[in-house]
């Protein structure tokens, strides 16, 4: 399967329109793909067959406040599905990397885009949120849910979409985190008139109406 720019654009399509290629060869890719003061590292592997989304430079790690972030980040990657935190004691960068195996795949353009999206998705979620409290605590030695709230535009490429389109489901989600994730979608996607409770597949459709208080959820 070729990989490049073109390829990757068209692959993402209209979700991600601000998309760089950084380099590439006979076998793999690197992308950059910019998102709410981050950026994403796309790299795609047609050889040892994976893909990996990277967020780098969530916080520098140098002062005496290391240890506990180090141990914070310790602590959100056992509530992941998918990806974790990770530490370069060379130069003290905290960054996050999710990677899928992609050599399992029957239908490779549809499994390729469904997984590509999703592991962005993952990425985005994670850099603009608990990242962003990653980076306060390594000035502040304080665990605090960051008051700076991701783009609202960034937060319905990264999260909406892919709930919508079935890229991300319920079952992907850890439970101590769903009621995170819905309030999210509450602010940016329903309350605003965005999108309605319909629009959502079935599983959580139930569960955004569940957290409105207006019904029981389904079992996941």
């Amino acid at each position: 399967m070729p990989i490049g720019i073109e390829f990757v654009k068209v692959l993402l399509g209209e979700d991600f329109n601000s998309v760089y290629e950084q380099r590439k060869s006979d076998d793999e890719a690197w992308f950059i793909i910019p998102f709410s003061g981050y950026q994403v590292v796309l790299r795609v592997n047609n050889k040892r067959n994976f893909i990996s989304a990277r967020v780098p430079g969530i916080a520098q790690l140098t002062n005496e406040y290391k240890a506990k972030v180090l141990e914070k980040a310790m602590e959100l990657n056992y509530t992941m599905i998918l990806g974790s935190y990770s530490y370069d004691p060379d130069d003290g960068e905290l960054s996050f990397e999710a990677t899928i195996p992609t050599d399992d795949f029957q239908e490779p353009w549809e499994s390729y885009k469904a997984l590509v999206k999703r592991i962005i998705s993952v990425a985005m979620f994670t850099g603009s949120k608990d990242g962003q409290a990653l980076r306060e605590m390594s000035y502040t030695g304080k665990w605090s849910e960051s008051e700076e709230k991701p783009a609202q535009a960034d937060v319905y490429k990264a999260l909406v979409i892919p709930i919508k389109t079935g890229i991300m489901s319920a079952k992907d989600i850890a439970t101590e985190k769903r009621d995170e994730l819905l309030d999210l979608l509450l602010k940016h996607s329903i309350e605003p008139g965005v999108d309605k409770v319909e629009d959502y597949p079935p599983e959580w459709q139930a569960l955004i109406r569940e957290r409105m208080g207006g019904g029981s959820g389904t079992e996941i």
